[in-house]
């Protein structure tokens, strides 16, 4: 007769069965035995697929928060997009580039812009540096959106970068997205946003006045407070498997989720099309919202790492088609191609480009999504990287201190070496082996106009009632002459940064909230320096045009 033993009910044998016993194994020296065998592939079978399935949500594209959830990619970033020399076309007549900062929803001013500059659809490009949308009513935001995705022109070329409100608009899209394609996700999202309605007036699809209103007109403290209830209230019955799925951090019914609400189909792919980072080889220019830095401030500017610090390495040019006309792949206008049937000149140009190239994927900063959508300084002792504008040194002073050392190819070669071959570089009496390039950026409002020598920051606190500022580079003027560039900058430079003489913006708040409330309190104080529309530096020989509008208050 045999017995079914459980793992959890064997019997206790005596003390004389041992395991070295001559009498056949019992069952639970059977099942002793096995184990002793099977845990040590049970712990390397889990390791492996605890390793494996790391793998995989890493190429699935899934994040872990701090609420120990897995997620999807709400972030979907697209790191750079490089904008050609023929789709900006500035050797053409009448082509103008267009550089736009930080609309924030405010939909009239844009258009109020577009009217003083004249803009052509049909042959100006025009490009914004992203927080296109939020700090308004939410119909001016869409407003805005409309514009950038209804084109009134078949060909109208229209650019731009993400912003960090964009950034968070598009996380919590994803997020809804996500939590609809469940079984029951929906209904429960429907009925939370219900609930919120009833609680505060919140968001609800068919009901225009509350879409329109603003994060300002409700105590975003107390619907925090709200959510903390109900997430306690649901946890562990049936709703708490949803409430789970909330990111910790997440501000749930914010300005940003009214926003991704309200988005089409359209406005999210949009968004979703949208770059970190746009470069301009033709114009040695980058454009981002927030910044860049040259070097990695982690390690001495000397190392050998740093992409200014030595020289960059091209392949061989060979063909004919590289030798001549346009540059590789069009990057480059035809008054460079003109220029550029000299081997030297085009290995030159390639070095740039690799050059500048380097500098967005060496970089590690660079290369991390947080810090190009919200990098205002660097703290000294550490080289780690602030959103506060008053913390560390302001990252466009390193910018334009490190550019100012660029000196060129020629002079670091070693004897007989050939441009472009390893082995040359290096820092030479302080200067680096490097040509420099500009940043045009937005985000830090409180700086208002920001002009220097290699960066332009053209974020003046539309949102805040300051000016809607832009750049305007047309095609008779894309290229100066030294002296005409030398007379731009020669006596208009303070302490590195170019002065205009006059109105154009002002210096506006930060995009923190807590720099707000400052602005706020000192705004019946603070004397407002205005600057006139004028023309400054732009790229290497270039120059461009600040055009700006005042804005009115939504």
């Amino acid at each position: 007769m045999y017995h079914r033993i459980s793992p959890f009910n064997i019997p206790r044998l005596p003390a004389r069965f041992s395991s070295s016993s001559t009498f056949p194994p019992t069952p639970r020296q059977r099942i002793l035995s096995m184990g002793r065998k099977f845990v040590p592939l049970l712990v390397l079978s889990t390791f492996l697929v605890w390793i494996l399935g790391s793998g995989v949500h890493e190429q699935l594209g899934f994040t872990t928060f701090s609420n120990n959830h897995d997620f999807p990619d709400f972030a979907q970033y697209i790191h750079k997009r490089t904008i050609s020399a023929r789709d900006l076309a500035l050797d053409e007549p009448d082509r103008r580039l267009i550089i736009v900062g930080d609309i924030h929803g405010m939909n009239h001013s844009l258009h109020d812009l577009l009217h003083k500059l004249s803009y052509k659809p049909s042959t100006d490009t025009l490009i914004h540096l992203g927080d296109i949308i939020t700090k308004s009513p939410l119909s001016n935001s869409l407003s805005v959106l409309d514009f950038f995705t209804h084109p009134t022109h078949p060909h109208q070329p229209l650019f731009g970068v993400r912003g960090n409100h964009d950034q968070t608009v598009i996380e919590w899209r994803g997020w809804i997205d996500w939590v609809e394609g469940m079984v029951g996700g929906k209904a429960w999202l429907k009925q939370l946003e219900r609930n919120f309605e009833s609680k505060f007036g919140g968001p609800h699809d068919d009901d225009d006045d509350l879409k329109n209103k603003r994060e300002g007109e409700m105590d975003m403290e107390k619907v925090g407070e709200w959510v903390e209830e109900e997430l306690r209230k649901h946890r562990g019955g049936g709703k708490g498997r949803w409430w789970a799925k909330i990111p910790k951090g997440w501000e749930m019914f914010g300005e940003h989720y009214r926003v991704a609400r309200a988005l089409t189909p359209s406005q999210k792919a949009y968004l979703l099309s949208l770059p970190l980072i746009l470069h301009l080889p033709s114009e040695h220019v980058y454009l981002v919202h927030a910044g860049l830095l040259p070097y990695d401030p982690e390690r001495p500017i000397s190392d050998k790492k740093q992409p200014l610090a030595r020289l960059p390495v091209i392949p061989k040019l060979s063909t004919d088609s590289q030798l001549s006309g346009g540059g590789v792949d069009g990057l480059y206008g035809e008054g460079e191609a003109e220029q550029g049937y000299d081997e030297e000149a085009v290995k030159r140009r390639e070095m740039r480009k690799a050059q500048e190239e380097a500098l967005i994927s060496d970089v590690k900063q660079n290369g991390d999504p947080w810090v190009v959508l919200n990098l205002r300084g660097v703290i000294d002792d550490t080289g780690k990287i602030t959103r506060k504008a008053k913390a560390g040194t302001p990252w466009t002073k390193i910018w334009n201190k490190t550019m100012s050392r660029c000196s060129g190819y020629t002079s670091h070669l070693a004897p007989g070496q050939d441009d472009g071959e390893e082995g040359g570089g290096g820092v030479m009496g302080g200067g680096l082996p490097c040509l420099p390039s500009t940043v045009v950026y937005g985000h830090t409002a409180s700086r208002g106009l920001d002009v220097n020598r290699w960066s332009v920051g053209l974020d003046s606190g539309c949102a805040k009632g300051g000016r809607l500022t832009a750049i305007v580079v047309e095609s008779s003027s894309a290229r100066v002459g030294e002296g005409e560039r030398r007379r731009l900058v020669e006596g208009r430079s303070e302490g590195g940064q170019v002065v205009l003489g006059g109105s154009g913006g002002t210096r506006r708040n930060e995009e923190d909230e807590e720099e707000d409330a400052d602005w706020l309190a000192l705004e019946g104080e603070r004397v407002r320096k205005e600057r006139k529309d004028g023309v400054i530096p732009f790229g290497d020989s270039g120059r461009a045009r600040v055009v700006s509008v005042q804005c009115r208050k939504p």
